[in-house]
């Protein structure tokens, strides 16, 4: 027989535990949820509860985006196979419903640099890459991965972070 625990029980059964690891994110910061829930005996299904209440500690969500809010308007470089461009964060969202999730948006150097063969040539800027009709798509993706992995090394933040939207200037236009 499989048991289902509701987030209400789970907040219940481990209210006791949110004191003593407010303390521990006190003295040791905010970092790897995963052992902190295994090292107070909180089960997998209470991850996002462990979330709730790390966010809880920044202070609530919106203090969370004031702290963020210093990652705005400042260029950044991502690098990852034959992607290499700037690109900057414009907007920050914070949603907390069953868990925490940070959506960001940003924008894109269009003269960032790619290497894609198609139709026989190679295309080396974002923006024309990004502008291709079958493989369009595919550039954006790849643009977006590449970006959520430089922002979680950068950032170091133990909630999802997403891109939400991303806006790639035409060449020789990126500006801050």
């Amino acid at each position: 027989m499989k048991y289902v625990v509701t987030k209400t029980q789970l907040k219940n059964n481990f209210e006791y535990l949110k004191e003593p690891m407010f303390r521990y994110w006190d003295s040791r910061g905010p970092k790897d949820l995963k052992i902190v829930r295994n090292l107070f005996g909180i089960p997998p299904g209470g991850s996002t509860l462990v979330q709730d209440w790390l966010l809880e500690w920044y202070g609530g969500a919106e203090e969370l985006a004031k702290n963020l809010d210093k990652y705005t308007h400042r260029v950044m470089r991502a690098v990852a196979g034959t992607y290499d461009f700037k690109f900057y964060l414009t907007t920050i969202r914070i949603y907390a419903h069953d868990g925490v999730e940070i959506y960001f948006d940003t924008v894109v150097d269009g003269d960032g640099h790619v290497s894609i063969e198609h139709d026989g040539s190679v295309i080396d800027n974002i923006y024309d890459a990004n502008k291709l009709e079958d493989i369009g798509w595919e550039v954006d993706t790849e643009i977006r991965d590449t970006i959520k992995e430089t922002i979680d090394e950068i950032i170091d933040i133990e909630f999802n972070i997403n891109i939400d939207s991303i806006n790639i200037t035409e060449p020789e236009k990126f500006d801050t």
